[in-house]
């Protein structure tokens, strides 16, 4: 709010002689400049996210704790600016075995996202370590689901190894089983992976709405 004569009023005649206006700062670094004007009454607010700690996220947002994605990858997003750089471990760890390598994240100050993809196609669980930087709440170890080209966004999908098959999806439904075809179907899980023993012998399976 300001005016250059500061024995300004409003009244009748002129209500918004005096009157507030509103504008865009950009405060994602730890530092910033501003020119305030004479006579002045200066507001900011600054989002820095919710209480506490920032929280690192992932996108897209998970179902129980399976993200599926495609080939760009997994983006993990900070809710809040970091006012100093965030270093992060990462490793892949397969489901069906396969180490699936590990490196470092750094998020600089100001910089809310990043991106990293899965070695290739299948079910991946990923475990963060947080090596510097101000604490941040990391997602607990989600298992990330890479589809294989030409995969359907929405469905059923498996991957296996070492005598295990692993259904997972990412829609709202429930896994149900049946030793054929024609039924009786059973319910196996609302909550994907789902971990199958192939030697328990044939079984059919299908996705219901709950």
């Amino acid at each position: 709010m300001s005016h250059p004569d500061p024995r300004a009023e409003n009244s009748l005649d002129a209500p918004a002689r005096v009157a507030p206006l509103s504008g865009a700062l950009d405060a994602r670094s730890q530092r910033f400049q501003q020119t305030l004007p004479t006579w002045s009454l200066t507001v900011r607010r600054i989002p820095v996210g919710s209480e506490g700690a920032p929280r690192l996220d992932t996108a897209p947002v998970p179902y129980g704790q399976l993200v599926r994605v495609d080939g760009a990858g997994l983006r993990l997003r900070l809710n809040a600016y970091p006012t100093a750089p965030v270093r992060l471990a990462w490793e892949w760890e397969g489901f069906d075995g396969r180490a699936g390598g590990s490196g470092e994240l750094r998020f600089e100050a100001g910089q809310l996202e990043q991106t990293l993809a899965p070695p290739d196609a299948g079910l991946w669980r990923l475990r963060l370590l947080q090596l510097e930087g101000e604490p941040v709440i990391l997602p607990g170890a989600p298992v990330v689901g890479r589809m294989i080209e030409g995969d359907e966004p929405a469905g059923l999908c498996w991957w296996h190894g070492h005598g295990q098959l692993w259904p997972w999806w990412t829609q709202m439904a429930v896994l149900e089983a049946a030793p054929g075809l024609a039924g009786s179907w059973t319910n196996v899980s609302e909550q994907p992976p789902v971990t199958v023993t192939c030697a328990a012998g044939k079984a059919f399976y299908r996705l219901a709405a709950p």
